[in-house]
């Protein structure tokens, strides 16, 4: 009787809340078209705009299909490049207008906040940079900025460690190894040591082991974004003791680590000289801004959050569609080979220029149309390729991950003469937080 009544509860609530939502959209909207001047944008095609259940059913099977990009796509040729639809009471305005993007994250910036992403991401990250606005997100930017300058990032011994160790799992012999899996770990691995001062050591780590545990549990919690998305504040409503148990382990190590590191931070200053305590790493520099563990945390899982998975998709998509463009392989590794085979400086990363045309690719897999000698000169989309975001809210941790990305590229560049493409299907999406290969990247490695 009492889950009934709990039934009962929630649907009621549901009802109410779907009710609310569409009156306070309809007044809201009313007054903003009087004030602006404003028409209503075109109406995707739904047979009902309350719910919208078929829109619900056709995302859900997009998803398993992994072709949500596909039906995007198909809406916007048969709507338009900006449109509104309705799901679960809310009105929601999808547009790929450029002048519209640069209007919500540069014109009009303070107009806009982040609507349920603290509902969505806060279990796992807490309050952070990419789940605050206003004043209190202003002042958290301004204490990891400095983290992310040339200073900081130029050094690039640390990004060799981790690929050696990424090396060490490649096969010598041509064999099919999906890379999409050790870039993603290899990504883990560098920005730990980074943000914490401390690798978690995922590459090559045990079945079960600490490492394994933990990148199994963040992988998962990150998965879950798309629908927790979705769903915004009604997450409070849907229970998912997964995603909680995973989020646990996720803080589990964080804690631990941080905890220690503040009780040793005022250790005998002697120990501080060797070159591995004098090191760079974030959590030691925003400490003199905070104190509080807890903040300490979900400053450093926002930046993990967001930064291990925008590389490790660079990565993986880009030698997905190298492995299909031989011609492409060859000419970016000619351009490498004027190195002579020394690992790369930082000058080095921003002086390859088709290297930037490559990672700069994204969708018909021209590098050339970037390059200041295409026929028709340079690609400039502007606001149209924006993919570290724009405005107050660009991404400050841009240059970090293309460095990461360059020096990776590189280096395969400078050990294998051939990426041969293992798998013949068609490319599939994998939607996480960021965007990957859903079927990884298999290749065969050949050794120069």
């Amino acid at each position: 009787m009492a889950f009934f009544t709990i039934l009962l509860s929630l649907c009621g609530l549901s009802t109410l809340y779907l009710v609310g939502a569409l009156i306070l959209r309809k007044c809201s909207d009313s007054r903003f078209k009087s004030l602006h001047g404003c028409l209503d944008p075109p109406a995707l095609v739904q047979r009902e705009r309350i719910i919208g259940l078929d829109l619900l059913k056709d995302g859900a099977a997009a998803v398993k299909a992994k072709t949500s990009l596909e039906g995007a796509v198909r809406r916007i040729a048969s709507t338009g490049n900006t449109f509104s639809n309705t799901v679960v009471g809310l009105n929601i305005i999808t547009t790929i207008d450029p002048a519209n993007i640069q209007t919500v994250l540069a014109h009009k910036s303070n107009d806009y906040d982040l609507g349920g992403r603290i509902y969505a991401w806060g279990p796992l990250v807490g309050k952070g940079v990419f789940t605050s606005d206003g004043p209190e997100w202003a002042h958290r930017r301004a204490v990891l900025r400095p983290n992310f300058n040339r200073q900081q990032i130029s050094s690039l011994d640390m990004f060799e460690r981790h690929f050696s160790h990424l090396l060490a799992l490649l096969p010598q012999d041509a064999s099919t190894i999906d890379l999409q899996k050790l870039f993603f770990s290899m990504t883990l691995d560098s920005a730990t040591e980074f943000l914490f001062g401390q690798s978690v050591g995922a590459q090559g780590a045990g079945q079960g082991s600490e490492a394994d545990r933990f990148q199994t549990a963040f992988d998962y919690a990150q998965h879950q974004m798309p629908d927790r998305n979705r769903l915004g504040i009604m997450n409070l409503l849907v229970p998912n003791a997964k995603f909680n148990a995973a989020c646990k382990v996720v803080h589990a190590w964080a804690d631990t680590y941080i905890e220690q590191w503040l009780k040793d931070r005022n250790h005998d200053k002697k120990e501080n000289s060797s070159s591995e305590a004098t090191k760079y790493f974030c959590l030691e520099q925003i400490a003199d801004e905070i104190q509080d563990p807890m903040q300490l945390r979900d400053e450093m899982l926002n930046v993990l959050l967001a930064g291990r998975d925008t590389t490790a998709g660079l990565l993986s998509n880009t030698f997905h569609v190298l492995s299909r463009h031989p011609n492409v392989w060859t000419k970016l590794k000619a351009e490498v080979d004027t190195l002579q085979g020394e690992p790369p400086t930082y000058e080095d990363l921003i002086s390859l220029k088709y290297l930037k045309c490559v990672l700069n690719e994204a969708e018909a897999f021209d590098p050339e149309r970037w390059a200041a000698d295409s026929p028709d000169g340079p690609l400039r989309p502007g606001w149209g390729f924006i993919p570290f975001s724009g405005g107050p809210r660009i991404c400050v941790g841009q240059q970090y991950t293309l460095t990461e990305a360059s020096y990776t590229v590189i280096r395969m560049c400078q050990i294998f003469k051939e990426v041969q493409s293992r798998d013949d299907g068609p490319w599939r999406e994998g939607l996480g937080l960021t965007l990957c290969s859903g079927e990884g990247t298999k290749v065969g490695l050949v050794p120069v």
